[in-house]
């Protein structure tokens, strides 16, 4: 302890007396010495006299303050917007039961339409000014896809693309609200999908009720007072109908209609309902998500923790497997050289051989790659031309405030990168032996609508593991962003190419140009509306197989779907191109098709005519049966 001038240590008073005691037992122990006498038994030193403690009295003790809890939040007031919210969701839940399941997929696509149009009007100027390229690209994706709905029928790939478009609303309404915990730029943002999409329409349906019903005892008292209003009005109401349905036969006409309808109306407001509560919930997490108490802040991603050697030592391990399957299976599998192939196998066999097999191999490897570079330890890296900045020895590299986080940049080791990288170009090669199998396959067999969107599905892989070693080297890569782009304009090519009128086009063609012996015509029977004016085609065709086949289909889609879409919600261009087309077809003098009856009233005159007629026929044979039997009665 410091005392001032000279640095001398301070001696608290009730040390003093331990120290003149000290000194008096050192002087008689050396006198003692002296006389070389043993020294007496001296009493043990006493114990240190400590300063009597002030006795502090109970009115000025220091009473220690009680646990004070965390302040409550108060709840979230209502506002205007959440009964705009309210009503978007309910009217939303409403037309998609009303256009979508009662109606048709124009119906769901002008639901969407108005859908996100309000959900963006929602999020305000300064919302819209900020988006980005990668917003815009994935919401008018979605727009252009819902719109496909209305011009293209393709029944099978409808829940594709439905699935597409809410992940790219989720990605866009993620955005525009700036709702992100994750980079936008890496895998991660998954995450952020998968949160809106499954967390928040069930997280937040408490706190959207409470907050939605909140408000004055004057409006409460108010909604109250309408709802008596109403339930007392039924009676009347019921009396009422019943007496002017009975004065006019219109307005009994129209009762009766609406009476029909009043159940499907029921059920269908009671579906909206159910759906009505989460995609409130939804909604309302989106526009007052930083007032919930709940509101998480911005993830912090932190580095991988598996250790370079074990990811080294894995990715190598598959690394030599691939390496010998390349040496063992080349001949085979890329050049097809007749010395190794089997004797029994054909062509097709060969085409056969191995596609899937290989496509999940490349599907495992995208997984595996993502996967280690993840959990992967990264090491620090500085630029080449500053030499590394010196760290403090406390303070390890890379931590927040030294300057190797502000100079430098994580990178994964020479190793893993390396044998990363060896499995992607291993995995574009086993990319390109499949589609070369595909196609080898098309040239035999001809285009079916499953093949083609095979060979699309391949070239999305691929490019995925293209942008992969892209990461691998680059230092800043949105590879999820190069992703979606990539994975935006296949799916807007799919949607808007008409794949049935594509796969039917290269058949036709094929078949012309004698690339193809024969024409399975039964394999049109899988596609959609657009196979009509192939098949009305092939109906003159000099091939008896084929023409029966084009007929057989042409007379059960006439039986099945050959009318004209009710109401703007089951409108289709496709359809409705293929009705037309039909309809000219059956107005040919040489049509061998009989024209399907248009009408109830004609289908019901012609049964009981063919009734009459085979009940005419029956009793006609019967009463010769009976005079036959009388004239051999006769005869005996």
């Amino acid at each position: 302890m410091n005392c001032g001038v000279g640095e001398e240590l301070c001696v608290a008073p009730h040390e003093i007396n331990n120290l003149f005691e000290y000194e008096n037992i050192e002087r008689r122990s050396t006198m003692d010495d002296m006389n070389n006498t043993p020294a007496p038994e001296q009493p043990a030193a006493a114990a240190p006299v400590q300063p009597p403690q002030q006795q502090i009295p109970p009115q000025q003790q220091q009473i220690p303050p009680p646990l004070q809890q965390a302040p409550l939040k108060p709840p979230l007031p209502h506002k205007t917007t959440d009964t705009l919210l309210a009503a978007l969701s309910f009217i939303t839940a409403f037309l998609f039961w009303r256009w979508g399941a009662w109606g048709g997929m124009t119906g769901i696509a002008l639901t969407y339409g108005l859908f996100f149009v309000s959900v963006t009007a929602f999020a305000g100027r300064h919302a819209v000014r900020a988006l980005r390229w990668d917003l815009l690209l994935s919401g008018a994706t979605a727009l252009a896809l819902a719109l496909s709905f209305a011009i293209y029928d393709d029944p099978a790939f409808y829940a594709l693309k439905l699935c597409v478009v809410i992940f790219l609303t989720a990605w866009y309404l993620c955005g525009l609200y700036q709702r992100t915990r994750y980079s936008d730029g890496s895998l991660m943002a998954l995450l952020d999908i998968a949160a809106l999409l499954i967390v928040w329409p069930l997280k937040y349906i408490s706190t959207s009720t409470r907050t939605l019903f909140r408000g004055g005892e004057g409006r409460r008292s108010q909604l109250k007072l309408a709802i008596i209003g109403l339930v007392a009005s039924v009676p009347v109401l019921i009396v009422a109908a019943t007496l002017l349905s009975q004065a006019d036969a219109a307005f009994q006409e129209a009762l009766r209609r609406f009476l029909d309808t009043i159940g499907v109306t029921m059920l269908q407001a009671f579906l909206a309902l159910l759906l009505f509560f989460p995609l409130f919930s939804l909604l309302f997490g989106l526009t007052r998500g930083e007032e919930l108490p709940g509101a998480a802040p911005p993830a912090e991603v932190k580095g991988g923790r598996l250790e370079p050697v074990i990811a080294s030592s894995f990715l190598g391990a598959i690394s030599l497997l691939y390496l010998c399957f390349l040496f063992t299976q080349l001949a085979y599998f890329f050049n097809g050289f007749r010395g190794l192939l089997p004797e029994e196998y054909s062509a097709a066999q060969y085409a056969r051989r191995g596609f899937f097999e290989l496509c999940a191999v490349a599907a495992i490897n995208l997984g595996l790659v993502l996967l280690v570079s993840g959990l992967t330890r990264k090491r620090e890296s500085f630029p080449r031309l500053s030499a590394p900045p010196l760290l403090h020895p406390n303070e390890p590299a890379g931590s927040p405030g030294t300057p190797a986080s502000e100079g430098g940049f994580k990178k994964l080791p020479a190793a893993v990168q390396a044998l990363s990288a060896f499995i992607c170009v291993f995995t574009l090669l086993l990319i390109a032996t499949a589609e070369s199998k595909m196609a080898l396959y098309v040239s035999l067999f001809g285009m079916t609508r499953m093949r083609l969107r095979v060979s699309l599905f391949i070239l999305l892989l691929a490019f995925a593991f293209v942008l992969l070693l892209a990461q691998l080297f680059l230092r800043k890569f949105a590879y999820m962003k190069a992703l979606l782009a990539a994975g935006c304009v296949l799916i807007l090519c799919m949607s808007f190419a008409d794949i049935d009128r594509v796969v039917l086009r290269y058949n036709m063609w094929a078949y012309e140009t004698g690339r193809l012996e024969t024409l399975d015509v039964a394999a049109f029977d899988e596609l959609g509306d657009a196979k009509i004016p192939y098949l009305i085609e092939l109906a003159y065709s000099e091939d008896a197989d084929m023409k029966q086949e084009a007929l057989l289909q042409l007379h059960d889609w006439q039986m099945l779907r050959g009318r004209v879409p009710q109401g703007f919600s089951e409108y289709n261009y496709t359809q409705r191109k293929a009705v037309r087309a039909m309809e000219e077809f059956l107005d040919r003098e040489d049509c061998p098709l009989e024209r399907r009856k248009s009408s109830l009233e004609e289908i019901i005159g012609d049964a009981i005519r063919e009734g009459a007629v085979r009940a005419s026929k029956m009793a006609s044979e019967r009463m010769s049966e009976i005079a036959s039997e009388i004239a051999s009665a006769r005869e005996r």
